[in-house]
């Protein structure tokens, strides 16, 4: 059987969406050879990422359009690509299947293959309006007004979005798949201090930290850790280290680093290489992810596999990936997450042990080989 994935995400910096869509290619290569898989992406692959789906001749990665010699701005590119020249990829490559592993969908309702499957990661968008752009908002509830009946089955990440698709948006539960999500293999404790020296070098790095790692947007929370990070004792003796892009309304961010004086003591690295993210979770001490709302929560699961002791919010899917490992707070409550710092940074040599132990063994439950054999369930089960 010929299957077709979208992989849109794929081609820039990944954050949680790329990160689903290559690994999850990946890892169906790996263990299923009875089937050709094509990969449709608007912009060539990074070459690490097109190194490793070469080495299996059953991937065939398409990631060249004449679309992208004229345009080069993703949110006018993306779209473009999924109307009018991904559905020629398809007709092209004789696909009997299709899976949408991305967020954006086309508003047109045609079909791309004899059976079509979509991923949802969320529906932030619907919940959260105030964290997006006006024309990201009406984009969202348009194509899922449009193709939700288009899709034969749809997949999600986690128990959370699948009530949210129920509730929210009427779906028959009897055509949701929960297919979680996994950690690439590359997250693990990183005790090689040579290694570790070089990336503290690389992104400006303090000797002791708090992390978070994430887009830079409204909904993680960010300004209401900066709050609580201010008026933790922890700030005295350990800087904040934020990693992640740029996204939408970030400026508020910022402007509260410099209204509660803190920018001394806050680190902003930017974008971090997939490859120094594992050195950059294994030399925090606390990571700190307060997010109002995750579809899944990635990074957390990435912290805990590198063994961090790991505080971050109880709404949500976040429960559902950390289980009893880590320590679950109201993300608006500044007091207690304030708090939740400083009962781990002080905390008892013992205590801080267990908790990074607690962190390891979790993670282990999550990989994304389980997450490709789950999704072949769903595919032909």
């Amino acid at each position: 059987m010929n299957i077709g994935l979208s992989i849109e995400h794929l081609h820039g910096k990944k954050t949680g969406v790329g990160q689903y869509g290559f690994n999850l290619a990946l890892n169906l290569a790996k263990i299923d050879n009875n089937n050709r898989y094509f990969l449709f992406s608007p912009s060539p692959l990074q070459k690490g990422d097109l190194d490793r789906l070469s080495a299996y001749p059953h991937i065939k990665v398409l990631d060249q359009n004449v679309l992208e010699s004229y345009i080069s701005n993703d949110v006018i590119l993306i779209p473009l690509w999924l109307h009018l020249y991904l559905p020629h990829l398809c007709k092209k490559t004789g696909v009997d299947l299709f899976l949408n592993t991305g967020s954006i969908w086309p508003l047109l309702p045609f079909r791309l293959a004899k059976r079509q499957l979509v991923f949802i990661h969320d529906v932030i968008p619907l919940l959260f309006p105030e964290c997006y752009y006006k024309h990201t908002r009406y984009y969202y509830r348009l194509s899922r007004a449009i193709h939700l009946n288009t899709y034969d089955e749809i997949l999600v990440n986690s128990e959370t979005t699948k009530r949210d698709l129920v509730y929210h948006l009427g779906v028959n539960q009897k055509r949701i798949y929960v297919t979680p999500l996994g950690r690439d293999d590359r997250f693990m404790r990183i005790d090689d201090l040579s290694k570790n020296q070089r990336v503290r070098k690389k992104y400006g790095l303090p000797e002791s930290y708090l992390l978070f790692t994430g887009t830079l947007e409204p909904r993680k929370n960010i300004t209401g850790l900066l709050e609580a990070y201010g008026n933790a004792r922890a700030r005295e003796s350990l800087k904040l280290v934020i990693t992640g892009k740029k996204g939408w309304l970030y400026k508020e961010i910022f402007e509260t680093v410099k209204q509660l004086n803190l920018t001394d003591r806050v680190v902003f690295t930017g974008f971090a290489d997939d490859d120094d993210l594992p050195s950059i979770y294994s030399m925090a001490k606390v990571f700190v992810y307060p997010s109002l709302y995750e579809g899944f929560g990635l990074p957390v699961l990435e912290a805990m596999a590198c063994g961090v002791p790991v505080i971050t919010s109880h709404m949500s899917s976040l429960r559902e990936v950390t289980g009893e490992a880590a320590i679950l707070v109201d993300p608006q409550n500044v007091e207690a997450l304030a708090k939740s710092i400083d009962d781990i940074v002080f905390s008892t040599k013992e205590n801080y042990e267990r908790l990074s132990r607690a962190s390891v063994a979790r993670a282990a439950k999550f990989t994304w080989e389980k997450t490709a054999q789950q999704t072949l369930a769903v595919l032909f089960g």
